[in-house]
């Protein structure tokens, strides 16, 4: 099964994380309402009810496919934890999310439980922010990405388009 998780990407409309997964197995549309996420100082009541909006509109859109979309309440690693417990999960679809910095440690995270429960985990770039950093070292590009990893090439930078990272 794929996980298709939805952040802050929530429409069905141009969503190329979605387009990719569908084509591959079924998906399990989901939303993980993380409440630390709400504790964070850029997020505000007027957020939380866009939020509530957006969410009950992309469940309508996700109904008229014949899909459901499913919300959970928790930490995204905890959740994903317990769907991979009660169904086997393949992989993980998301856009790659440029936010703040208590995303990009959960995604950290996020990427790190995923390779230990061998689960690949897609993020096609939703815009044009990407989460890499392009360092020179002795002549050569290097490509770091924000989780860590690094691949070097001599003069040619390849993105693929998701993660940063070739597969």
């Amino acid at each position: 099964m794929n996980v298709l998780w939805f952040k802050r990407d929530l429409r069905i409309e141009d969503h190329d994380a979605l387009k990719k997964a569908i084509k591959i197995e079924s998906i399990l549309p989901l939303y993980i309402f993380e409440p630390k996420l709400w504790q964070q100082p850029d997020m505000s009541y007027r957020h939380y009810v866009f939020l509530q909006e957006c969410i009950s509109e992309l469940d309508r859109s996700l109904n008229a496919l014949g899909q459901k979309l499913i919300i959970k309440i928790g930490n995204a690693v905890d959740v994903l934890d317990d769907l991979q417990k009660r169904h086997r999960i393949q992989a993980l679809w998301s856009h790659q999310e440029t936010w703040n910095g208590w995303t990009y440690d959960r995604d950290k995270a996020v990427k790190h439980w995923c390779e230990s429960h061998n689960i690949s985990w897609h993020e096609p770039v939703q815009n044009g922010v990407i989460r890499l950093v392009l360092l020179k070292e002795i002549g050569h590009a290097v490509i770091s990405d924000s989780y860590g990893a690094s691949l070097l090439s001599e003069t040619l930078i390849h993105y693929t388009g998701e993660s940063g990272m070739e597969e």
